[in-house]
């Protein structure tokens, strides 16, 4: 980690313990030297000498170690490499690059038939509801609630027949309290 961003990070640190403090003076406890991180326990225990003082007890040190607490857990994230997105990154360059040469990367036929596939799937899911009348659900439309585990079955979907309101999924949203012959149903 570059020191300007280990310097900013413990900053925020600083700065985050500061607020859940009482009083100013403290947050000048806390934060004694500006940007030097500390650790949860020299927090919690400059904070419960002072809440002491001021007579707020424990709650205060504990609020304020949880949140430094946090800020380490945070810091610690950051720090990491996060190699899933080095690798896409990586792709991603690769792609710009062959494009630039004229190349243009051609996936296997059975590969690219998956996705296309899955693509098809993907654009019928409906969500278990929705208040647009007109947008009836379209043959394979599947219900994004109680189809995800078998979306290629299509859906059962309904609205009222007389001053309809929407297009409901028959799973999710049954229909009990309309009779039959109220009742519009689209099978997909």
């Amino acid at each position: 980690m570059s020191g300007a961003r280990a310097d900013r990070l413990a900053g925020w640190r600083a700065t985050r313990a500061a607020l859940n403090v009482a009083t100013v003076a403290d947050a000048a406890a806390v934060v004694a030297t500006a940007g030097e991180p500390r650790k949860s326990a020299e927090v919690a225990s400059v904070a419960t000498v002072a809440n002491e003082n001021a007579g707020l007890g424990d709650d205060m040190a504990a609020r304020v170690a949880f949140y430094v607490t946090a800020s380490e857990r945070a810091l610690e994230a950051l720090a990491a490499p996060d190699a899933d997105l080095a690798a896409e990154r990586a792709e991603i360059q690769a792609a710009r690059e062959a494009e630039a040469r004229g190349e243009y990367p051609i996936k296997p036929e059975a590969e690219h038939r998956a996705h296309l596939a899955a693509l098809r799937l993907s654009g019928l899911q409906r969500p278990p509801a929705w208040s647009d009348v007109t947008w009836a659900p379209p043959p394979g439309a599947w219900c994004g609630c109680c189809g995800r585990h078998t979306p290629q079955s299509g859906g059962r979907w309904w609205r009222e027949a007389k001053e309809p309101t929407g297009w409901r999924c028959w799973a999710c949203h049954p229909p009990v309290h309309l009779a039959t012959d109220n009742i519009h149903e689209v099978r997909t």
